[in-house]
């Protein structure tokens, strides 16, 4: 007698939102969505969200023709995980493994790119040790790139220098020992 109850409600004539709907317009639109498609999401449809600041596993593989030695693949993948001891294990690792490793060596030379982005994201890392480990560790490759570092420079020194200033006198020593080489 009333009103049918299993129809969703629709307000302002439009069409109900359903995921499987949403999935169709993104497959469906090779490059770019139709703005009046996007319902209540068009206003996000003017921004445009880059990865080339990523560091998820999927830039591992795409660094390019440059093959790691497969543990050093392992142990920078361990650095961006969510755990702290296994970032903490991961960075006293790879601390470790470019002690091994002679000035200039070719490996050390072939993760500068990978080795920028995760720098980024450790320093500004919550946990003080993470921090420090993160700079001895950049400290190391700085060390042993020398000038074969400058082109890799540009995309570390905003947080290369926010290290300086950071509120724990170890990280901030490290980070400028860093740059004195």
């Amino acid at each position: 007698m009333g009103k049918d109850t299993n129809k969703p409600r629709v307000k302002g004539n439009l069409k109900p939102a359903s995921s499987s709907r949403a999935a169709d317009l993104v497959s469906n639109a090779a490059t770019t969505l139709p703005i009046a498609d996007l319902g209540g999401f068009a206003q996000f449809a003017g921004v445009s969200m880059s990865r080339s600041g990523s560091t998820d596993s999927s830039s591992f593989d795409n660094v390019g023709a440059v093959q790691f030695d497969p543990d050093l693949r392992v142990i920078l993948k361990m650095t961006m995980k969510r755990d702290t001891t296994t970032k903490l294990k991961a960075l006293e690792e790879l601390e470790d493994y470019l002690k091994g490793k002679e000035e200039g060596d070719t490996s050390v030379g072939a993760m500068l790119e990978l080795w920028t982005k995760i720098y980024i994201k450790l320093t500004i890392d919550v946990d003080r040790r993470v921090r420090v480990l993160t700079n001895s560790v950049h400290l190391q490759i700085v060390h042993n790139m020398k000038k074969k570092f400058a082109p890799h420079l540009k995309d570390v020194i905003g947080a290369w220098v926010c290290s300086f200033f950071d509120q724990y006198v170890d990280v901030a020593k490290l980070a400028k020992e860093a740059y004195q080489v």
